[in-house]
């Protein structure tokens, strides 16, 4: 019985080590954490960067942010930062924070398709690319300077909605609105959207349009609407090689397009000339 006593002792006083030995290795991990997180605080913010695509530039996305250099990198809300930035910033669809140690502060942005924007009187409207509205402006340059594409539509309202709506037109004629949308989405999947400064859709069997800002397009109606863009684009490369700088361009079918041409010094070339390169 008293060599089992000096067993369980001896098999007590192993167990009671390996509990401090834990405990203490517990203490230990808590102190460097807490340790850690203050050295954390410490460091400040001193550079910004961004990932994604975005047509806003880097002190636009700071600015909205509110972060100044000399913040405290891990003492930033990546929340309320997030949250003010979508506010600020119509065009993001959404923006995360990373935090890059030792002092880089990263946007992650993707943006919303934004890519037209309409003129209501003296008010300009950007819109995405299911028309809703962005955001409300007077200064149709800075629109211009995003590489937005000036849009008409059909009988469009006097009055348009409000942020994340889509403009009244049509008299809430449905079918006029859906045809309506399927150009836009037939021309801004195609190449041609990047260089289109211009689209009339008043009338969609008269389609008009502008490319490259200087380069104006009859494009009739949308059959062959793929075709007809395609010889668009091919006579507008010709037209550079032949040292135009501009022109007009009619499309009377898939294969038939006609141009006449605008030269360096502002000239134009005249009907039979245009006819007799044809």
């Amino acid at each position: 019985m008293k060599k089992l006593g000096i067993k369980h002792r001896a098999d007590q006083l192993i167990a009671n080590k390996r509990v401090r030995r834990i405990v203490l290795i517990l203490l230990c991990v808590i102190v460097a954490l807490c340790v850690f997180r203050l050295l954390l605080l410490l460091f400040p913010v001193k550079e910004f960067e961004i990932e994604g695509d975005t047509k806003y530039d880097l002190n636009e996305i700071v600015n909205a942010a509110g972060i100044r250099t000399g913040d405290r990198l891990y003492g930033i809300n990546k929340s309320k930062v997030e949250k003010k930035i979508l506010e600020k910033c119509p065009y993001i669809e959404s923006v995360k924070i990373k935090r890059k140690f030792p002092n880089t502060v990263c946007f992650v942005i993707q943006e919303r398709g934004s890519g037209w924007y309409l003129q209501v009187g003296e008010d300009f409207y950007a819109l995405d690319y299911d028309l809703k509205v962005l955001m409300e402006t007077f200064d149709e340059q800075m629109l211009k300077d995003r590489g937005l594409t000036k849009l008409v539509l059909p009988q469009l309202q006097s009055a348009v909605a409000g942020i994340g709506e889509v403009p009244e037109f049509g008299k809430d004629d449905e079918r006029l609105r859906s045809e309506t949308v399927k150009i836009i989405d037939t021309i801004r999947t195609n190449d041609i959207k990047d260089r289109l400064t211009y689209l009339d859709l008043s009338n969609r069997f008269e389609i008009k349009m502008v490319i490259d800002g200087t380069y104006t397009v009859d494009f009739g109606d949308m059959d062959d609407a793929d075709k007809k863009i395609n010889m668009i684009l091919v006579t507008i490369a010709d037209a550079q090689k032949d040292g135009y700088v501009g022109g007009e361009i009619y499309v009377v079918s898939p294969s038939n397009v006609d141009f006449r041409g605008y030269f360096p010094d502002g000239t134009k070339e005249d009907a039979d000339s245009a006819e007799e390169n044809e």
